[in-house]
């Protein structure tokens, strides 16, 4: 019989220490020798306290896991088995397990079994932690720098019981919690929020939080990282420069500026006053086009992205080039009374640089002597006049040209001679299109110059006294001579000849032994320079030795005024030719003697005896020293009292770069 078992007296019966299986029900049986008898019943129920016990008394599980708890237990009889979840009864559950399927964080709890009966009840505890779990991740985040309105980046956790979260900046664990805030949004979960204001870039980075249990055995969660940029206006572009310049582009290219963050998106260019969009942003170099040649143009760069635009770089002046000019319009040419032509023509429109015209012309002799080429004038190179450039810096305010009637040798007008302009717009890199003379144009006739080659040669005969004539065609014509008049005179007794073709006439019935002056003019259109020579004719009988006429020494003295030497070395050459004649003799015919002696120049009459006339001269060559008077006097001697002398001064400067002729003058001596 057990121990704990023990009737006490008769009537009495004691179970100590009672047990959970102690419970039914109980009744005494009555026993003598005649029989026996049983009591009624009696029911023990035991109390479950102290005895339930649930397994397992702790779980942490991950949402989706699951587990079974056991509720074991003593007393009875009739018990009655109750699940509690944090203190309130779940339906439907009264056995001794419970199931609990982690769907949610919910479920995570403290889980109670309670055994009750008529006689008490008794409970027990099991814990259910769920793991942390991140439910919404950080997203990457743009945010601008010094923005007052700022981003922010969010992560929510949620777990039994609630998590803490801690945020990490580039891995290391984020200290300034300043601008950080938390909220339980619902039962068991966190929402920690990290906001920029004001940000600067040392907040970029990348951040992620972790989600930390106060329970032990829990598994720490960790969020995706999210990157966090704090992005700015590009920095302003650098080394802008021009590296291909034309006249109508410039390429440019920069040094690509750090964007802050912001991926540039493209380029503002500035041009003078025009704004153009680049909207690469892969490209520093742009091609600006559309320009005027030779043009200043002041540049400069701007990038933008997202956030805005950056400074703009420093400015950069350029010109493009010269491109080919417009060409002029209204080219025409007229001859003036003078025979000079006159060249007008209106400037282009537009010059694309300094510029300046070249007049370009051919011209043809309208006479041609074939027995004479060297007087038939033709051009069959063409010529170039090149216009100086003005002091202004598009040069369009030439708008004329006078060629004058031997203005030089190069480019004198001849006279009857049919002329073909062209005229051509030059800047100093390109040209224009020329553009030819409307017509051509033929010039008038001119006096025509003295004759060539004349000579007056006395013939001998006993019976008639004569001078035979000979000429040759003018130097320039300067038209087409028709006839010539052949003058012969002697003491104031004239008598010519007109309207002859020939290049040759005698005189007859002369007076032997005299002088005669015989006189040839050109004619064409107009009358030409006439030249004289005077001859003797020849004598009956051998003159008497001439007598010398009565003369006394004089003299003759003139002084010419010098012009400046253009240049501090060389020499100024001065050819002084001194004519004389009879008192009679004008200043017209002395100058006209001298137009036909010099139609050529200077030195082939100082070099070529035959070119001199009847008349004497008297040549000089003076050199000057490098500082030279302003004036000078010539003296001659030994000369006649009854004769006019006539001198003919020409100046000439000479260095080792050449000659320079300066200017001529003439002037009648007075004889003392």
């Amino acid at each position: 019989m057990d121990s704990r078992l023990q009737r006490v007296n008769t009537s009495n019966f004691t179970i100590d220490p009672l047990q959970g299986g102690d419970f039914g029900s109980y009744h005494c049986q009555v026993t003598n020798d005649v029989d026996s008898m049983n009591s009624s019943t009696a029911l023990l129920t035991v109390s479950p306290f102290g005895s339930v016990s649930v397994s397992p008394s702790v779980v942490t599980l991950n949402i989706s896991e699951n587990v079974t708890f056991t509720c074991e237990f003593s007393g009875g009889p009739d018990n009655e088995i109750k699940w509690l979840k944090g203190g309130t009864g779940l339906a439907n559950d009264i056995t001794s397990t419970l199931l609990v399927n982690v769907d949610d964080v919910n479920k995570g709890d403290v889980y109670t079994c309670v055994i009750s009966n008529a006689a008490g009840n008794g409970t027990d505890d099991s814990v259910l932690y769920v793991n942390p779990i991140i439910t919404k991740d950080p997203s990457d985040t743009e945010i601008t720098y010094k923005d007052p309105t700022g981003g922010f980046i969010c992560c929510e956790a949620e777990g039994f019981p609630t998590p803490s979260i801690t945020w990490y900046q580039n891995g290391t664990v984020l200290t300034d919690m300043a601008n950080v805030t938390e909220l339980e949004s619902k039962p068991y979960t966190r929402t920690s929020t990290v906001n920029f204001i004001n940000a600067i870039f040392n907040d970029s980075g990348s951040y992620y939080c972790v989600a930390t249990s106060a329970a032990d055995n829990v598994v720490d969660a960790r969020s995706d990282t999210a990157y966090v940029t704090v992005q700015a206006v590009p920095e302003r572009p650098v080394d802008l420069m021009a590296i291909e310049i034309q006249s109508r582009f410039i390429v440019i290219n920069w040094t690509e500026p750090h964007d802050n963050n912001a991926p540039i998106s493209g380029y503002y260019i500035f041009v003078n006053n025009i704004t153009l969009i680049m909207n690469l942003s892969n490209q520093t170099e742009y091609n600006i086009t559309e320009l005027s040649p030779y043009t200043n143009y002041t540049i400069s760069v701007l990038a933008f992205n997202t956030i805005g635009n950056s400074s703009v770089s420093e400015e950069i002046v350029n010109e493009t080039l010269e491109d080919a000019p417009d060409p002029v319009m209204n080219f025409s040419v007229s001859e003036l009374a003078n025979g000079s032509l006159l060249l007008t023509w209106v400037p282009p429109l537009v010059s694309n640089g300094e510029y300046c015209y070249i007049i370009s012309y051919t011209f043809m002799s309208l006479f041609n002597y074939t027995d004479y080429p060297d007087r038939t004038e033709t051009s069959n190179d063409v010529i170039n006049i090149t216009l100086d450039r003005e002091d202004n810096k598009l040069g369009l305010n030439k708008n004329s040209l006078l060629l004058e009637n031997r203005s030089n040798e190069t480019t004198r007008i001849r006279s009857y001679a049919k002329y073909i302009f062209t005229i051509t717009g030059v800047n100093t890199r390109l040209k224009a299109e020329s553009v030819p003379v409307q017509d051509s144009i033929d010039t008038q006739s001119q006096a025509s110059t003295p004759v060539l080659d004349m000579t007056v040669v006395p013939i001998a005969s006993s019976e008639n006294f004569s001078l035979m004539v000979n000429w040759d065609l003018p130097q320039y014509p300067n038209g087409i001579i028709t006839t010539y008049e052949v003058e012969i005179e002697q003491n104031g007794t004239r008598k010519s000849v007109k309207n002859t073709t020939d290049f040759k006439i005698t005189f007859g019935e002369l007076t032997p032994y005299q002088n005669y002056t015989v006189t040839v003019t050109p004619f064409s259109q107009l009358k030409g320079f006439s030249y004289s020579i005077t001859e003797r004719t020849n004598a009956t009988t051998p003159p008497p030795p001439p007598v010398p006429p009565p003369r006394e020494p004089g003299v003759f003295e003139f002084t010419i005024n010098l012009p400046p030497a253009p240049m501090d070395t060389g020499k100024l050459l001065c050819y002084i030719i001194v004519v004389y004649g009879p008192t009679s003799t004008s200043t017209a015919e002395f100058q006209t003697t001298i137009m036909a002696t010099f139609s050529r120049s200077v030195q082939e009459f100082i070099l070529d005896e035959g070119e001199r006339p009847a008349m004497l001269f008297r040549l000089e060559e003076i050199v000057l020293p490098n500082h030279i008077p302003s004036t000078y006097t010539v003296q001659g001697s030994d000369v006649l009292p009854d004769m006019n002398y006539y001198a003919f001064v020409i100046f000439k400067y000479e260095n080792d770069g050449g000659s320079i002729p300066l200017f001529q003058t003439s002037q009648l001596i007075t004889v003392r």
